[in-house]
């Protein structure tokens, strides 16, 4: 399980890196009004959660499995999803970010967190039994 955890964190931590990457090279600036002063597009919070409500949502349709509740899974995709855009409808609320740029940072992210669970699942069969015959990995 701990190998999971690593393999996530660090598809997370190579996502906020891209973020800046994307961040400098776009230099958009943020809405008028904003007390930042830093590239706005992508939004690296809406990036942030994107990736980890598309990939939590992956893994739960995939690896999680409630026998005798079937309607769980279903639920905590919602809920992660819903987390999700609610951080990026604070980060417009608060004058933060355009709607351009939260869409942006969670589509990005959610592509990312996709892409980034299809990777644990190619390298899942090549770790040791230890970790491939956990029930939840």
């Amino acid at each position: 399980r701990e190998a999971h955890v690593a393999f996530a964190l660090t598809g997370q931590l190579s996502n906020v890196a891209l973020n800046s990457v994307l961040k400098e090279a776009i230099a958009s600036p943020r809405p008028s009004g904003s007390d930042r002063r830093d590239h706005g597009m992508p939004s690296d919070h809406a990036q942030f959660m994107g990736f980890w409500a598309a990939y939590l949502a992956a893994f739960i349709t995939v690896r999680v499995r409630f026998p005798q509740r079937p309607g769980w899974r279903p639920a905590l995709v919602i809920a992660t999803s819903t987390l999700a855009l609610a951080v990026a409808a604070s980060r417009v609320y608060l004058g933060y970010h355009t709607v351009p740029q939260v869409l942006v940072g969670g589509a990005i992210g959610a592509v990312c967190g996709i892409a980034w669970y299809a990777a644990y699942e190619r390298v899942r069969p090549h770790l040791g039994p230890w970790v491939r015959m956990s029930r939840i990995c």
